[in-house]
């Protein structure tokens, strides 16, 4: 049990540094197959008629003050997943945090060092931030419950230079 433990504490550790590196943010913007393939992922787990539409980077800041999980049924069925997944844990929820901390320092540390040189010490970088470091705690909670697939296609969506931006109903924006 312990070296699965090390195991995904390695595994998620490499991933923040993989999701940021070379190719951060570079790809914002742009639709591939990885943002095309985001709608395969929301019918995976949930009946939402749910969407995903690109937002071109220099809408971003805009689209940001628009965003709210307010009558969004994607959103309610995202939220409670790591709830659920805490009964699944593979370890003592101890350890769980003992983890998260200095994880999500790193997170904080390496996104908000990408978001900066990107748009500059703006609301805008410190928004991206947080909305990273919260997709990054559910990452990490699919992991120590054995569902490390589940959040892939975000996981690969940061790795090829694109960001989650956030939902607004049940649209789920990515650029």
């Amino acid at each position: 049990m312990t070296e699965t433990i090390l195991v995904e504490e390695k595994t998620l550790q490499k991933k923040v540094t993989q999701m940021f590196g070379e190719y951060s943010c570079i790809n914002m913007g742009k639709t591939d197959e990885t943002t095309e393939g985001m709608i395969e992922w929301i019918n995976q787990f949930t009946d939402v008629d749910g969407q995903v539409e690109q937002v071109a980077q220099e809408d971003v800041e805009q689209l940001m003050s628009t965003l709210s999980f307010d009558h969004s049924d994607l959103w309610q069925a995202i939220f409670p997943l790591p709830e659920q997944w805490v009964q699944q844990f593979k370890l003592p929820l101890e350890r769980v945090h003992a983890f998260i901390d200095p994880y999500l320092e790193e997170v904080y540390q390496i996104a908000f060092d990408c978001y900066v040189k990107k748009f500059g010490a703006t609301p805008l970088t410190k928004f991206l931030t947080v909305q990273t470091m919260a997709v990054m705690t559910y990452v990490a909670a699919s992991y120590f419950a054995g569902q490390r697939t589940f959040y892939e296609p975000i996981v690969q969506l940061y790795e090829k230079g694109h960001v989650i931006i956030g939902i607004k109903e049940n649209t789920l924006y990515v650029s």
